[in-house]
């Protein structure tokens, strides 16, 4: 099972792929001690593979700890790949300007996808006729993340019902996914893969964990910190 973490507005961040070195235990702690003994001719000396496949060595974990600030490059040897399904197009948007870290982001044309299935239709009209028929909100919060300052805002929950039934008429009408989609708000639910190498997460979860970031996202950064911490390189800073 793969290790997930789930925020208060229902998002799913899961870790799906990290690199390891392919003999010895697979620790993926190993390959920022490899690079600092390659660096320093160690490698060359003993071979790479002793590095690998050595007993532990008291005080590794700690200068693992230390390498974010003294010499933050090796980090760059572990990589990991999350998967982000929940978060709204306003937290997208913010994540996919750290330009170091490699997304792939489910389409908007295929929220069309994610609509059916919230609405359990199989088809555009089933999914028109029974959203016309939805006497609570509760559907809304599978479609859309709602920004606590703003739950129970007849208007603007009203405002979310509209933009669905808007799109649902414009797709029967004939108009296709990628123009009908316009009128679709940034608080639809959208899902990433994001791959980056451990030091470019660390400088994402700095930014991003951090008091004055905006909700939505420091809880994503804090569940990417709270997975690196749990399966990851257990004693990398974070």
């Amino acid at each position: 099972m793969l290790p997930c973490k789930t925020t208060s507005f229902g998002a799913r961040v899961c870790l799906v792929a990290m690199n390891k070195p392919l003999i010895g235990d697979g620790n993926p702690k190993r390959l920022p001690i490899l690079a600092v003994k390659v660096s320093t001719g160690k490698a060359v000396e003993k071979g790479i593979e002793h590095y690998l496949t050595a007993p532990w060595k008291e005080g590794w974990d700690e200068w693992i700890k230390q390498a974010k600030d003294s010499f933050p490059s090796v980090l760059e040897h572990v990589v990991l790949t999350f998967h982000i399904d929940g978060c709204s197009r306003v937290c997208s948007h913010q994540l996919v300007r750290h330009r170091l870290v490699s997304f792939t982001q489910e389409s908007q044309r295929y929220s069309e996808v994610r609509v059916l299935k919230v609405i359990k239709a199989s088809s555009l009209k089933e999914a028109k006729e029974k959203y016309e028929k939805l006497e609570d909100y509760g559907i809304l919060k599978e479609l859309f993340v709602i920004p606590p300052e703003l739950k129970g805002d007849e208007t603007y929950m009203n405002s979310l019902l509209n933009s669905i039934l808007e799109y649902l008429e414009l797709r029967l009408k004939g108009v296709p996914m990628e123009d009908a989609r316009f009128v679709l708000p940034q608080a639809i639910r959208t899902s990433l893969l994001a791959t980056a190498n451990l030091r470019e997460w660390l400088h994402v979860i700095e930014l991003r964990a951090h008091p004055k970031a905006q909700w939505e996202i420091r809880e994503i950064a804090e569940r990417i910190k709270e997975l690196i911490e749990q399966v990851g390189p257990r004693s990398s800073p974070a």
